[in-house]
Order: C-alpha cells, then structure tokens, then sequence
C-alpha cells in the first residue's frame, strides 16, 4: 500500500470568483521517505502546500515566507491562479524528489521567488497550458543544489504550448551546483520568449550549464529574444553525459538549440556558445556546434514532456512531473 498523501495545506477553488489573501510564514514540513507497492524510495509528502483552481476561480495575494520543507515530490505547487500576487521568499527546500515550486496552468500573475534554499532540490519549475496567459516572474537571490541526474532542471520553463499572450522571466543573482546532470541541469528555458538571466553562479557538470531552445523531441518551439549576460560560468566544467536520459557529448556553457532565435548573449572570450538556432548575437565568445543527440534521449524527453502535459487527477494532485 502506498503511504503517499497529497498536501498538508491545500485551499481549492473550483468554480466562481473567489479571493483569498494566504500568509503561510514560519512552517516546518518534514516527510520521510518509504519504499512504495512497486519498490521505488519516494517520499510520503506529495506538496507541502498547494493552491489549486484549474478554472481560475482563485485570486489573491499568496506569501509563503520562512518556511522549511523537506522530503516532498515538490514543496508548494500553484496551479490555475489568476490576477495574483505571489511572494515565495526565504524558505529552504530539502531532497525534493522531483523539483522546487512548481507552477502550472496560471494567468495574470506577478511572482517573485528570492532568497530561497535548496538542499539537494530545485528552486521552480514553470509549465504551460493551452490556456496560460501573461505571467511575470521574478527569480533572483536563490540557492540551489539540485538532485544528480533528477528529472528536472534547478530553474526550468516549458512554456511552447502557444497562448495568445507569453510569460516572461528575469532570472538574476542565483547560485546553482548541479552534477552529472542533463534535464535536472541548472537553467532549462524551452519554447520561452521575454527572458533575462544575468549575472547567476552556476557551477557543477555537464554538457552545459544553460540550455535555451535545446529540444531533443526535434519539434523545436521557439524561444525568442532572450538576453543571457554577466554570468559567471568559470565553475562549470563541460562533460559529456551517460545517465538516466541517455547520452549526450560535451556542448558548452551555454547552449543555444535549434528552437533559439534573435538570442543575445554577451560573454568573455573564456566561454564558448553552442549556437545552433536562427540570427542570435553572441558577442564576447567564440561559437561553436551543438552535439547531436542521440534517439534513446530523443524517447525519455518525450516521455518527460507527456508527463508534463498530459496531467491526471489523483486525490487532488497533479502528476509530479
């Protein structure tokens, strides 16, 4: 029997306008992990804390602040918010399974995640839908040490469902340590326009440290007009991968996929750009070819992007993935 339950605090709104102020501050949330009825080490803690209106019937000002969560799938999960203002901020995430705060299916919300903690877990991972409009994120000040060879990347955005209106992102001042590491590499921006990533700390290894447009499945979403600058990628050692999804050779700090279009990224003459996408700028660094990769990751990628588009309903919470 599994002994996995969904959230400790859930607040769910299905039908109607409804607005809600939450402050949940000063929490601590420890799960621990068992073996399940098919013999996989999981934890028992599926979120922390979920908010959830899949027809965005809920708005308001969430803070979530000081909190401490450890052995979950994934801390907090937001899913179908609208016209609201999230505050996700000094908290510590400890051996998340699967990622940090996950959020999914939201329109019309302003987000700032900063000076978060995470030991052995991600900080966000941002997946869109059909129907996810116009969100604007602030991502900065975080630290990250995510899981060896996990499912998802520290900082990740999957956003190449085309909505009428794209989200953006500003992604400055984080330290992130990922090893060994493909999908759960430290920055992963897919079908993403409107992005910032300046003057971050990546260190660990890997065939890069920061993939935008990279798309394995070969059906190449565009990411567009992103400004990648100022970050300190001397820690990054660029290895070739053999693990979980495959493999794939060394391509270099920062790669830019065949899905990457008008990219600028301004360097130093240390760093090499995989450039493989349409009239992007690279000023300061030497461009160089991406690797090929291989079918067997070309069929775990897309298993990961089924898993993420193709949500089931279980008690309450979404697949983890």
């Amino acid at each position: 029997m599994d002994n996995s339950f969904g959230s400790l605090i859930y607040i769910e709104r299905w039908f109607g306008e409804y607005y809600c102020n939450a402050k949940i501050r000063g929490i601590e949330f420890v799960g621990e992990y068992y073996t399940n009825s098919i013999g996989q080490s999981v934890p028992n803690i599926l979120e922390a804390i979920t908010f959830y209106a899949p027809i965005y019937s809920l708005s308001g000002n969430v803070y979530i602040q000081d909190c401490y969560i450890e052995n979950s799938f994934e801390p907090i999960g937001i899913v179908g918010l609208k016209n609201s203002m999230i505050d996700i901020s000094h908290n510590t995430f400890v051996n998340s399974l699967v990622r940090g705060v996950k959020f999914f299916h939201n329109k019309y919300i302003n987000v700032k995640i900063s000076h978060n903690i995470g030991v052995n877990s991600g900080i966000i991972g941002f997946y869109g839908s059909l129907y996810t409009y116009s969100n604007n994120f602030l991502i900065d000040h975080n630290e990250a040490t995510n899981p060896i060879d996990g499912w998802v990347a520290a900082i990740e955005v999957w956003d190449d469902i085309i909505s009428p209106e794209k989200s953006s992102f500003v992604i400055v001042s984080n330290r992130i340590h990922s090893e060994d590491s493909l999908a759960s590499g430290p920055i992963w921006m897919y079908g993403v326009d409107n992005a910032l990533i300046a003057n971050n700390i990546i260190t660990g290894t890997g065939p890069s440290a920061i993939y935008i447009g990279v798309d394995p499945m070969g059906v190449d979403p565009i990411s567009s007009g992103l400004m990648i600058r100022g970050n300190n990628l001397e820690g990054w050692q660029v290895t070739d991968y053999d693990g979980f999804w495959g493999s794939v050779q060394a391509a270099a700090p920062i790669w830019l996929g065949s899905g990457a279009t008008n990219c600028i990224v301004i360097g130093n003459a240390r760093h090499n750009v995989a450039d493989d996408g349409i009239d992007n700028i690279l000023l300061g660094v030497d461009k160089i070819q991406g690797p090929i990769i291989g079918q067997e990751t070309k069929e775990m990628m897309e298993l990961k992007k089924s898993l993420i588009t193709n949500k089931k309903k279980v008690r309450g919470y979404h697949s983890p993935i």
